[in-house]
Order: C-alpha cells, then structure tokens, then sequence
C-alpha cells in the first residue's frame, strides 16, 4: 500500500511539474524579444532556466544564481565569465554546473569556464564551536571510489577539478582576465569558509561582476546556525573587514546572496553597461517551475 501512495504521489508531482513547466513557457513565448529595461537576452535567460529546471539533479538555487550572473554578464558587454564550486563532494552540483553552462555558452554567446574545488577526502577535523561539531564531523562528504569516474568527466567537458585544502588551491589560482560570475559556497565548516572569504577579498574590481551571484549552503535553515558560526560568520567578518565589497543576502528560500563590487569601474560611474541593471531575482525565479 506504502509502495502504491509513493507511486501515485511521484506520478501527480510529475503531471503538477509538467503544467508548470507548459505554462511557463507559453509565458515565454509570449514575451517580447526586446527590452528597453532588461536588455536584448532577457527573453533567452528565461528560456535557459526552464530548460535547466529539467536537467537531472537540478538545483533551483545554481540554476537561477547562474542565469542571473550570465545576464548580467551580458547587460555589462562582457564575453567571459567563470562559475565556481566550492565543496563537490559527489559531484551531482557541479555536473549541473556544466551542463547549465552548456546552455549559456550556446544560447548566450559568452565563454563560461567551469571549476570545482575539493580536498576529496571529506571535512577534516571541526576546529572549534565555529565549524560545528554538532552538525559535521571528519571524512563527511567524501568523494571515495567516485573521484575517478567525476574527473574523467569533468577533464572531457573541458571543466576543472582543483583537488587540495582549498586554502592552498585558491593560493595559486588566478582568473586573470575572467570574471567570478557565480560561485556555490558549500565547505560546512567556518574554517574551510575563511580563505574561500579571503579570496574574494583579494579580487580585483574588473575580476568581478558589479554584483557577483554567490550561494551560501550552510546558513539559514538548521536550528543551531547562528551569525556568529560556520559560513555566517565568515560573511559578517567579510563585511567588517571590507569597505569596498558587501555581501548582501538577497533571496533567503534560494540563499543566494549578492557580492556587491563597489570599486567595479560600473558601480563607480566610470564605465557603462550596455543596458541598466534592472534585474530582478524575483521575476526570474518565476520561471523555473
């Protein structure tokens, strides 16, 4: 009886997606090809969201913060950007990462690069109250016999693993001449979250969008988070630290938070967009069923 109502319970939720999915896009069908706000891709960013809410796996929160980067992207006249995970564990977050980029590349004629971070071998020791050892504990997250099969498919979709203590990785990675678009924040711990924060603290203006898409996994939801722990806390510090950067939650449900550049050369005056920045999480988020 149990195995019957799961059945018929997935059943109903596919027919429920289905309608969804159909009347979003006859809602995209219906919009203009042009917008005097939004610009010439608005109507494709759209498209790009629907379509990735059907990918296998797919997560509301990467899907939206990417498209949301990538118009961005192109509202400011850019033509590369780069999309970061950091904490792949199994990989089924950054595999999506991938394919949503496909679908970027194609539809919105930018360059995307693709990275994942990872020590493979799962949490270390918690350090402290910080990092809470009631929630996580050591080897949690593991890649295990998976990393083998994950690379090889990661190096043939021309994306990278950068596999270390992501302290030592992000050392010696450099974007040079390409823009953090996107980056998922998913390390757990508030030790692991620090040089992640760094980093970005280190970047320069153009290294940016003038709001960056950023997703915070571990904040919000479970009862002992708190402001003073875990990624919550590396984010106050951030903005205690900062006078030029902000980050700035913008969509609590998704937990997606804005990385305010305030240095970019757009954020200052001293260069144009293509188009005015009127984006709206909230009008995009409607389009994935």
């Amino acid at each position: 009886m149990i195995k019957i109502l799961k059945s018929l319970i997935i059943k109903i939720n596919h027919i429920i997606f289905l309608h969804k999915y159909f009347v979003r896009w006859i809602k995209i069908i219906l919009l203009p090809n042009k917008y005097s706000s939004n610009g010439n891709y608005y109507k494709t960013a759209m498209k790009i969201i629907l379509k990735a809410s059907k990918l296998e796996n797919s997560r509301q929160s990467y899907v939206v913060g990417s498209v949301l980067a990538a118009l961005q992207a192109k509202n400011c006249g850019l033509k590369k950007i780069t999309l970061i995970e950091f904490g792949v564990a199994k990989g089924e977050g950054l595999k999506l990462l991938i394919q949503i980029a496909s679908l970027i590349r194609r539809d919105m004629d930018l360059e995307v690069s693709v990275l994942g971070f990872d020590n493979r071998t799962g949490l270390p020791d918690p350090l402290d109250y910080r990092d809470h050892p009631e929630i996580w504990s050591k080897k949690q997250f593991s890649m295990g016999e998976n990393f083998k099969k994950l690379d090889d498919h990661i190096r043939s979709s021309n994306a990278k693993l950068m596999i270390g203590d992501v302290a030592d990785t992000l050392s010696e990675f450099k974007l040079n001449d390409n823009v953090l678009a996107f980056a998922s924040i998913d390390v757990d711990y508030y030790s692991s979250t620090k040089p992640i924060m760094n980093w970005i603290k280190n970047l320069k203006p153009l290294n940016t969008l003038p709001a960056s898409v950023l997703y915070f996994d571990d904040v919000c939801n479970l009862w002992t988070y708190s402001n003073f722990t875990g990624e919550a806390l590396a984010i106050k510090e951030f903005n205690l630290e900062c006078d030029e950067m902000k980050i700035e939650l913008k969509h609590k449900k998704l937990k997606l938070f804005a990385l305010h550049n305030f240095s970019h050369p757009i954020r200052t005056g001293n260069k144009k967009t293509i188009i005015n920045l009127e984006l709206f999480i909230d009008k995009m988020n409607k389009f994935y069923p």
